[in-house]
């Protein structure tokens, strides 16, 4: 199993590396946000355990669609778990759970979209 984590993180890797459009680049411009459109959160928490109860910090849109940030959602015992970085469109969206994950957002998202 961990084989075919590491061949399929591996080519995600090479794919997303290999498009410099879905990447941080010199033309991509960051605008601070209050809330995500319903489409991207709707996305982002479809696997939580109580999406009404998420919370959000540092969210930024980019002039391509791309939303960053930090997101909390409580865990099985009704806790907040923390807050960890996320990128979300209409299409996609990811949580950095691990290293690989926040790796793949660093790459879309620089310093959480910070210029």
């Amino acid at each position: 199993m961990k084989v075919t984590k590491a061949i399929t993180t591996s080519a995600l890797l090479s794919m997303l590396l290999s498009y410099p459009e879905v990447s941080k680049s010199k033309d991509t411009t960051w605008t601070d946000v209050e809330k995500l459109p319903a489409e991207v959160e709707s996305e982002l928490t479809k696997d939580f355990k109580d999406p009404f109860s998420v919370k959000y910090r540092n969210l930024k849109v980019s002039n391509r669609g791309l939303y960053c940030g930090e997101i909390n959602g409580k865990n099985s015992y009704g806790a907040y778990s923390g807050f960890k970085k996320f990128y979300a469109s209409e299409e996609v969206a990811d949580v950095a759970t691990d290293e690989t994950a926040l790796a793949i957002i660093d790459i879309f998202c620089g310093d959480g979209g910070k210029n």
